[in-house]
């Protein structure tokens, strides 16, 4: 897959010196997208156009994976310093609304809870912050990935941590390009593994958020590593949450007009309407 016609790359500096890699296409206000683990920018692939219709959309590469640079040293915290770039790039085109997708929407309520007054909404899907739930698997997977057995510890990961079904794995599989982006970033797991067992779970963390938020959830996602409504609600207490029909983790593949659809009208809810008798 290739990025959206008419997309403009650009690439940005992260505080550390770290080059990203970003597309940005559309115009009006700019939606920021965070993508998730084993993936990059491309997966946004079918999402990106419906929402570039009404708003300026930057997706990025994370580090490490994509066009994207890396460094040795890797942190959440250099993570979050890189979508906080891209944040603020993104702001010379009005109020940000910011969508991260798994490991992606973990990045993106550290990012809200470090600098909330740069963005007007914030959507996460499924950020996966109960990683310990799995502990057993994600060990598997990274003896596997140790093991130089890199398939083996993608599905192990796809299949008993984000519980994707063999269908979705089989639609991954199908597009040889999207899959083999799959197995390049899977080097990555280890180390976002490191990080998550090392935050876990901290409403507290987020509790000062006043960011409108809105938990997206896909209906038949059976992991329980993933952070559900009750979780975000105990964090963020004004925050909404929307079970998407029919779908689990991979909603903007399997489902991309059903997940652009539910940002789009949490977004639109958030804009300030005139009164009807205003000059």
């Amino acid at each position: 897959m290739s990025s959206s016609s008419g997309a403009v790359p650009v690439r940005l500096a992260a505080p550390d010196g770290t080059t990203i890699a970003v597309n940005v296409v559309g115009s009006g206000d700019p939606i920021v997208l965070v993508h998730g683990t084993t993936a990059n920018k491309e997966a946004w692939i079918l999402v990106e156009p419906m929402l570039a219709r009404a708003h300026t959309v930057w997706s990025y590469d994370r580090r490490g994976r994509g066009a994207s640079d890396d460094t040795a040293e890797y942190s959440l915290e250099r993570e979050v310093d890189d979508l906080l770039a891209v944040i603020d790039a993104a702001a010379g085109e009005g109020p940000v609304h910011l969508v991260g997708h798994s490991f992606g929407a973990c990045c993106a309520l550290e990012a809200a809870a470090r600098r909330q007054e740069l963005l007007t909404s914030l959507v996460v899907y499924e950020p996966p912050f109960h990683a310990e739930r799995a502990a057993e698997a994600e060990a598997r997977a990274i003896e596997a990935l140790r093991g130089g057995e890199t398939e083996r510890a993608l599905l192990i990961f796809y299949r008993e941590i984000a519980a994707i079904s063999d269908d979705e794995i089989s639609l991954l599989q199908s597009v040889p390009a999207v899959w083999e982006a799959c197995i390049a970033a899977a080097g990555t797991l280890e180390r976002e593994a490191a990080a998550l067992r090392a935050l876990g779970w901290q409403p507290d963390r987020y509790r000062h958020i006043a960011t409108p938020t809105l938990l997206l959830s896909g209906q038949l996602t059976a992991s329980t590593v993933f952070t559900n409504s009750d979780d975000i609600h105990d964090a963020i207490p004004g925050a909404a949450s929307q079970i998407l029909e029919d779908q689990r983790h991979l909603a903007t593949a399997t489902g991309p007009e059903t997940f652009a659809t539910a940002v789009l009208d949490f977004i639109d809810a958030q804009q300030p309407t005139t009164p009807p008798n205003a000059p």
